[in-house]
């Protein structure tokens, strides 16, 4: 489906993504004022002014994330102004549906652990299928999550050892059975995970790799 207009509407449901120092991505949830292609007004009365404060001190890097037309889309953008009435913010990029580039893609089986924002452990640590990549990941889940849930993950090879530790978005979620099929789209992803992803499917296929010829010698 192509989505003509990406942009919000006065009055939308917003939530607003900023980086933490730990590197969680922090959520606040606003409301859409005036509304062009280049700017966005969210009214001070939409936020709490804890959350603004947070906004201020992340306002060279913030994410507009809201649903158009049944999908979510990221929009990056930074705190130009505050008035009195509201925060203004400006584009950096425009609004997408892709919120990073894929370099890798893999089906992988990985222990995965997912903890929403308000600190329930809605997956604990466990080896399961999942689809990665630079982007996000996906997964078969029992857990019911919203579209537009924030997740923080921890992936990696084995329960113990490094880990990829990154924030993101529930995008999209698909019944399957008495599971669900859901899509993470990453939104902090710092450059020493992208490393450990990197090593994480080279392993895995290096591993196929010597399972094969391993069976191959046998025969």
């Amino acid at each position: 489906m192509t989505i003509t207009n990406v942009w919000p509407s006065e009055g939308d449901e917003l939530t607003v993504l900023v980086s933490a120092v730990s590197g969680r991505a922090l959520t606040m949830r606003g409301k859409a004022g005036r509304v062009d292609a280049q700017s966005l007004l969210i009214p001070r009365t939409s936020l709490m002014v804890s959350q603004i404060d947070v906004i201020l001190a992340n306002q060279e890097s913030v994410t507009v994330a809201y649903q158009k037309s049944g999908k979510l889309i990221f929009w990056r953008m930074r705190v130009e102004e505050v008035l009195p009435s509201s925060l203004f913010l400006v584009s950096v990029r425009p609004p997408s549906l892709e919120e990073r580039r894929s370099f890798v893609r893999a089906h992988l089986r990985l222990w995965v652990s997912l903890v929403c924002e308000d600190g329930h452990k809605a997956i604990d640590s466990q080896q399961t299928e999942i689809d990665i990549s630079a982007s996000g990941f996906g997964l078969l889940t029992q857990t019911v999550f919203e579209l537009g849930a924030v997740v923080d993950a921890e992936i990696g090879a084995a329960p113990s050892g490094p880990k990829l530790r990154a924030s993101g978005v529930v995008v999209r979620r698909e019944a399957r059975g008495l599971q669900y099929r859901i899509a993470v789209r990453f939104v902090t992803l710092g450059s020493a995970d992208e490393e450990r992803l990197l090593e994480l499917v080279y392993l895995s296929r290096q591993n196929a790799l010597a399972e094969r010829l391993g069976r191959h010698r046998e025969a």
